[in-house]
């Protein structure tokens, strides 16, 4: 495993009860220790890693 991708979302908490609920394995809970950050890692069925962090969103990144 190489590479992990992290998706920003508007609702971790609730993105991560419906993971639980569709059968994902809760790997890891990380908390950041300089700001209010938290990634939680889950696994799929197929052994593939995502990660899922809040939506911190850059006023300078446009976006759609």
């Amino acid at each position: 495993q190489g590479v992990v991708a992290i998706f920003e979302v508007t609702d971790q908490q609730a993105l991560i009860a419906r993971a639980k609920a569709a059968g994902a394995t809760l790997i890891e809970r990380w908390d950041a220790s300089d700001r209010p950050a938290t990634i939680y890692y889950i696994g799929d069925p197929e052994y593939n890693i995502l990660g899922f962090s809040t939506r911190h969103h850059d006023p300078r990144l446009k976006t759609p």
